[in-house]
């Protein structure tokens, strides 16, 4: 599995986000911002933390918030050191295009013992107020699949739309089915006795106007790119 998300994609500068665990904050920073803003990562390990996968349980905070200068900064917001098991392993950067104006935050979550590690996408995005307008099965360059969802949320500034494509890989497969994904797990523990550690890769196009043919375009790029810096092609389902 990938030590850590790359920093370039197909032209896209990427740097990881920080999150701040102050709840009355809650700000979240990219590590070029803080770079840009002077703010000193915090001495030991945590400013490395985005390199090096360590499970949520272990993370440690890499810097001190620049916005309410009480909270602490973690590769992961805090609803998520919350809610994910302590073995799961995340990360996540901000890929910013190569004339600006454009970004896609991409996120690698992956799997420790426990099966609430990953989930579909779909099950927890009405929780957060999005509403589902189209959910399909999109082609990808190296010819296999991901699922590409459009989403809306209201909020003060009107209706913002978004995109975001999913889908699981580990070392030897991908699929965008969560029930593919099941299948194979189990077919593993059962003929091969093992239980190879799965990643759930998400894109989200952060633009308002990500929904336009052009906006398609990029995001369909971007990805395609991604996908050859994560994993290698996907092999034959047995079925």
């Amino acid at each position: 599995l990938p030590a850590s998300l790359p920093r370039d994609v197909g032209g896209w500068s990427g740097s990881p986000l920080w999150h701040c665990h102050d709840e009355q904050c809650l700000a979240v920073f990219s590590e070029t911002q803080l770079r840009a803003q002077g703010v000193a990562p915090i001495a030991g390990d945590g400013a490395d933390a985005a390199e090096a996968w360590p499970p949520v349980a272990r993370l440690q905070p890499g810097y001190r918030c620049p916005a309410c200068e009480t909270g602490l900064l973690y590769t992961v917001s805090p609803g998520e050191q919350r809610q994910l098991p302590a073995d799961t392993r995340l990360l996540r950067s901000r890929y910013e295009s190569p004339g600006g104006g454009e970004s896609f935050t991409v996120t690698l979550v992956a799997s420790g013992t426990d099966r609430g590690s990953l989930h579909r996408p779909e099950l927890c995005l009405p929780a957060q107020g999005f509403v589902m307008t189209a959910i399909r099965l999109a082609g990808t360059g190296d010819g296999a699949s991901v699922k590409r969802m459009e989403l809306e949320r209201a909020g003060l500034g009107g209706r913002a739309r978004i995109q975001l494509l999913y889908w699981f890989f580990n070392g030897e497969r991908q699929t965008a089915s969560h029930l593919v994904r099941l299948f194979w797990t189990a077919w593993d523990r059962a003929l091969h006795h093992k239980a190879p550690r799965w990643v759930m890769v998400t894109v989200v196009a952060d633009a308002a106007s990500e929904t336009d043919r052009d906006s398609r375009g990029r995001l369909t790029a971007f990805t395609d790119a991604l996908r050859a810096r994560l994993h290698p092609p996907p092999l034959p389902a047995p079925f």
